[in-house]
């Protein structure tokens, strides 16, 4: 068994989008749902993010997700996150 331990920080209103562009040469990961991916909503994301970032998705978070599901999120393997920086 392994135990993954994240400090996390969520960040919401008005200067949380500003808040992205902080951020300078970091690896971003975007968590979403196929949907916000396809639909654009997640475009505003990244284009807060600074440039001299790289940027991955892993578009299939879905609500109350069980262990196997939440395991899929885990990079095992490139192919599990899609980059999608510019």
């Amino acid at each position: 068994m392994s135990n993954v331990y994240i400090k996390t920080k969520v960040r919401s209103g008005k200067e949380a989008m500003k808040y992205l562009g902080k951020y300078k040469n970091k690896t971003v990961l975007i968590v979403c749902d196929k949907f916000m991916a396809e639909n654009g909503s997640v475009k505003t994301v990244i284009n807060a993010i600074d440039s001299s970032c790289r940027i991955e998705m892993f578009d299939q978070a879905v609500p109350d997700p069980t262990t196997e599901e939440v395991g899929n999120g885990l990079p095992k393997e490139s192919s599990t996150l899609e980059s999608i920086a510019d």
